[in-house]
């Protein structure tokens, strides 16, 4: 049967993307690894490549902006499986099941939107109007959770901040013997904050309908360098100086991948060399906390902050301010192994 290819997540705050062309020609024969489209977001242009071989058929424009999860196109397997998806596009056949009891509009939007028989075991005859409503219903949030995310926006306290400071000389004077003191320093904070984010797991999350949690602590890197913001992701166990190095070649050189941007923990912000001492970073799409990290070099102790914004339906000001302390801790120690 036809391979679907569906949009990936390309970079951390971006759930949809635009195709800006395609690559090559519908219908057209394509082999493992071949680019078909390509696509770009705020942060990241991409092309996307058919994980099989076979004969391509769009399901999208030029300029359309799709969604993360949603259809790209399909790749066939021969001209006959081609043919088979136009017939069944051109002459869609309702449900067997759904013949009877249900109107053809109302078995149509069933298919369409993936409403199961059994959300109408009470109904003699569906219509249109009645496939409606039981799919707002399913899809609708409880009431509880409607009436806490509703109480959590009044009082404007989805998201909140908490900042530490301390003084910097030393951790500075450590970062001043690199080649590139900035990604030393930078180095230092990603290394503490992974460490410190294994003590707190509530932490390593966001919220969608409920509280998910991540099994991996892959650490988001802001990075502007004049060609636009982009988050770069030093993953687990990574040697993280060395991959923060690649990441910035990447950036400079526009190579940046997918992988290099897509799904992190959570993303810090560096502005400590540029003499900003305090500022609130902004949460990310699909994560519970950003830190943001400032200094002075112009006040006595050279001190550096962290900033936490985080989100108050995953975590508390106790939490965060606990896990400020434990990342201080931990620069206090050193290394970015």
């Amino acid at each position: 049967m036809p391979v679907e290819i569906r949009l990936e997540q390309l970079s951390a705050n971006d759930p949809t993307a635009r195709i800006t062309e395609w690559l090559v020609e519908d219908g057209a024969a394509v082999a493992v690894g071949d680019a078909i489209a390509a696509v770009e977001t705020a942060k990241v242009s991409v092309d996307v490549v058919s994980p099989h071989a076979g004969i391509v058929v769009r399901s999208a424009a030029v300029a359309d902006v799709i969604g993360v999860g949603d259809l790209l196109a399909y790749v066939c397997a021969d001209q006959a499986e081609v043919d088979a998806m136009v017939r069944d596009r051109a002459e869609p056949v309702e449900p067997e099941a759904r013949t009877g009891r249900y109107s053809a509009a109302a078995a149509r939007y069933m298919t369409e939107h993936g409403i199961p028989d059994s959300a109408f075991a009470d109904y003699d005859l569906v219509t249109l109007a009645d496939a409606q409503e039981v799919h707002g219903r399913l899809t609708r949030p409880t009431a509880t959770k409607s009436l806490e995310v509703a109480r959590l926006t009044e009082a404007n306290v989805l998201n909140a901040s908490l900042s530490v400071q301390f003084a910097g000389e030393r951790i500075r004077a450590d970062a001043d013997t690199a080649d590139l003191p900035t990604v030393r320093l930078l180095g230092r904070v990603v290394a503490a904050t992974a460490r410190a984010l294994a003590d707190f797991p509530q932490l390593n999350g966001y919220y969608d309908d409920g509280v998910r949690l991540r099994s991996t602590i892959d650490i988001g890197v802001a990075i502007d360098l004049g060609d636009g913001l982009k988050v770069g992701v030093v993953r687990q166990d990574e040697p993280v100086e060395d991959r923060l190095m690649e990441l910035v070649s990447r950036y400079v050189d526009g190579t940046l991948t997918p992988a290099d941007v897509a799904e992190s923990s959570l993303t810090i912000s560096d502005l400590s060399m540029e003499n900003v001492l305090f500022f609130q970073p902004l949460l990310n799409h699909r994560q519970a906390l950003a830190l943001g990290v400032g200094g002075d070099l112009e006040l006595p102790g050279q001190p550096l902050t962290l900033t936490a914004t985080f989100d108050h339906r995953v975590t508390s000001g106790r939490e965060v301010s606990a896990f400020l302390a434990t990342i201080r801790r931990h620069l206090a120690v050193g290394g970015t192994s």
